[in-house]
């Protein structure tokens, strides 16, 4: 499992699985899982507001720390605040497979 430390972590860039894509269903923005074996059930992960921000910033070239900055701006959150919120939205994408391991 990929975990997303807090601490020196932040400069770490995570990574969309290309095998993972967004969909909109009925205006909600859904990550769907598109290579699964036969007997896996076919799960899928419902995004908020601000999993859809995370999601969209995940472009190979961005910071943990970064990503939360943007986060802070758009909600208006204190970015310690903004940093642990990404951190555990991003440790649920990886639970599920939707991120790769990231680069230092």
């Amino acid at each position: 499992m990929i975990t997303y430390p807090t601490g020196q972590g932040r400069s770490r860039i995570p990574r969309k699985n290309r095998h993972c894509v967004l969909r909109l269903i009925t205006d909600q923005p859904i990550l769907v899982p598109t290579r699964r074996k036969a007997d896996e059930p076919q799960d899928f992960f419902v995004l908020n507001s601000a999993g859809l921000l995370i999601w969209q910033l995940l472009d190979d070239r961005r910071s943990i720390e970064e990503i939360a900055g943007e986060v802070a701006l758009k909600y208006g959150l204190p970015k310690e605040r903004a940093l642990e919120d990404t951190v555990n939205y991003l440790s649920q994408l990886a639970r599920i497979g939707a991120t790769l391991p990231d680069s230092p």
